[in-house]
């Protein structure tokens, strides 16, 4: 089992950030787009030089500093996302290891699904045992997202 765990997806968990830091920076500018845009809107039958010579600095420091919120929010969201997700393809792949040691034809097993034990269907505490362990594995990292 840990050397499943070992080779689990888990591991590849590189360059998720980066991941989160676009999809910040996507709507980060999007939200400021649809912000100038309305404003602009607002202030139809004047010309875009106009517009811009109209506005104040304190309408474009207000502005910059709500985006630069905006995508450290959007930042943290994301992060927090892919922890998510992390945690359920961590789930997953535990539960499926288990549920392949009920397979009995190795050609169907995956390969490290092999070197793991398979249950004994004729011996009731094997199956207990095993009944204990899917029922154990939404439990893991409970204590992880109560410090959370």
């Amino acid at each position: 089992m840990r050397e499943a765990l070992l080779q689990s997806q888990y591991h590849g968990a590189k360059g998720e950030f980066s991941i989160a830091v676009i999809c910040a920076g996507v709507l980060t500018v999007t939200n400021l787009m649809a912000v100038l845009l309305e404003n602009m809107k607002a202030n139809a039958d004047e010309s875009f030089s106009e517009w811009y010579a109209s506005t104040t600095r304190l309408f474009w420091g207000y502005n910059i500093f709500v985006a630069l919120a905006y995508f450290t929010y959007g930042i943290q969201n994301f992060v927090f996302l892919q922890g998510v997700m992390l945690d359920f393809q961590r789930r997953n792949y535990i539960s499926n290891l288990l549920t392949s040691m009920l397979e009995v034809d190795i050609n169907r097993k995956s390969p490290v699904s092999v070197r793991m034990l398979s249950i004994n269907f004729m011996h009731p505490p094997s199956l207990l045992t095993w009944l204990e362990l899917v029922r154990m594995v939404p439990d893991l990292g409970k204590r992880f997202f109560l410090r959370v």
